[in-house]
């Protein structure tokens, strides 16, 4: 065999282990990053839903988390989860996206499960390095309330992780294919300067730099071989900024789903109005809004009259659908600026901005006359013949300078108002100056 042979066999062969070697090793570095990547993701999409599970935990909402289950069931498999379930202290599965786990002692039966719920921090089934099954999010705020547990779909990160290994080995076997080409056109020293510079640039690709090019000079065969390497490296290049792209839109994704969660924290899901939660942050800014700047405001306490006649007698289907009109009329009926909240059964409260107690009750009897100029079905059957509501007014801060004394005034005033036979409207009266004694 003459040298030249040799030379082409020896540089062919070193060649051919080097580029085994590097993609060897950029496998396993992409699969140990892929694993860590899909362990934080799955543990990053699971945290944005323990908040809005807290809140409904604590309020004890259980048809809203049953509902939520229902709608992340529908968008498992874009999240990328085959089932999430909701775990509480004891280790029982209380809700989740698949039928058959609902109180289950899952932590009697299951080992991760045990970790899971005795842990504070997010978990993986089976630890890293090994490709997670598994990943649970402690859900608490201020008190543990219970754990979430996402299984992953399996089927698509192998499929994600086999698509980019054949990405690399074709990428390889190019880079591969255009050396050998020029190896064996030139083997003189005047290619030796270009050449190194191909593999300076090979290897800082294979380090993860894929901002590298290669300088195309040399001989025509070497300048091939720099235009391909530089090609499989813009394509690797783009790859990156595709996945960048994908990461971004689920972000936003993300971002949308926690306004919705937030606007179903806040919301009655019967009637769409504000909540008592909702209700209670607001009136705590309004006051210290409206203490800064001395003007009062008023609060109107509803309730729907004889109610329990009209569900008893109709059916719930029928009083709900009563509630909902009657948030219509209610909200058709105010200001832009005022808030109208269902804080009970058949409860309301309206807070009224920048309005002084006269104007309130000028509101108040807007409202009441609204509703019972209404024709809602089987009104006539109603024990004053038709559909009517009570309403208690107060004013902060002549009735209180506290949110819980204004409600209290309202309260009384409704209290009032049904005592006195309903279908009216009372204002609070004007409590008497405390007094007190010694000297000042």
């Amino acid at each position: 065999m003459g040298l030249r042979a040799r030379l082409i066999l020896i540089v062919t062969l070193g060649l051919g282990v080097s580029l085994a070697a590097s993609l060897g090793l950029v496998l396993r570095t992409e699969e140990v990053r892929e694993r860590h990547n899909t362990s934080r993701r799955a543990a990053a999409l699971l945290s944005t839903l323990a908040p809005p599970m807290s809140v409904l935990l604590t309020q004890g909402r259980v048809a809203d988390i049953d509902n939520l289950m229902g709608d992340l069931a529908k968008r498992a498999e874009t999240l990328g989860f085959t089932g999430i379930m909701l775990i509480d202290g004891h280790g029982v599965a209380v809700a989740g996206t698949t039928d058959g786990t609902y109180g289950a002692d899952l932590a009697r039966l299951d080992p991760f499960v045990a970790r899971a719920v005795a842990s504070s921090q997010a978990l993986q089934d089976p630890p890293l390095p090994r490709w997670p099954l598994r990943v649970s999010v402690p859900v608490q705020a201020g008190v543990r309330w219970a754990t979430l547990i996402g299984t992953l779909d399996q089927d698509r990160i192998q499929q994600s992780v086999m698509e980019r290994r054949w990405r690399l080995v074709a990428s390889a076997l190019a880079v591969s294919t255009a050396g050998l080409l020029v190896l064996l056109a030139l083997l003189s020293v005047e290619v030796l300067w270009p050449l190194d510079d191909i593999i300076k640039t090979a290897r800082r690709l294979a380090s993860g730099d894929w901002r590298a090019r290669a300088h195309a000079r040399g001989a025509a065969e070497l300048q091939q071989l720099a235009t391909t390497l530089n090609e499989a490296a813009h394509a690797l290049s783009g790859t990156k900024e595709a996945l960048e792209a994908e990461v971004a839109r689920r972000t936003e994704e993300l971002q949308r789903a926690n306004e919705r969660l937030e606007k179903v924290a806040l919301t009655d899901p019967l009637t769409g109005l504000f909540n008592r939660r909702y209700l209670d942050q607001t009136l705590a800014l309004e006051i210290t809004r409206q203490r800064r700047a001395g003007r009062p405001f008023a609060v109107l306490m509803l309730d729907l009259d004889n109610f329990k006649h009209y569900n008893d007698k109709h059916g719930h289907p029928r009083g709900d659908e009563l509630l909902r009109r009657l948030a219509r009329i209610l909200t058709e009926a105010l200001r832009g600026s005022d808030v109208v909240a269902r804080i009970g059964g058949e409860e309301f409260l309206v807070l009224l901005f920048d309005t002084a107690a006269d104007a309130a009750v000028v509101t108040a009897e807007k409202l009441r006359a609204a509703v019972a100029d209404h024709a809602f079905p089987f009104g006539e059957e109603q024990p004053l013949g038709k559909v009517t509501i009570s309403i208690g007014v107060a004013e902060w801060p002549t009735h209180g300078d506290h949110v819980d004394r204004v409600l209290e005034a309202a309260d009384q005033a409704l209290y009032a108002s049904k005592a006195a036979g309903r279908n009216r409207i009372m204002l609070a009266p004007v409590p008497a100056p405390s007094t007190g004694s010694g000297a000042v």
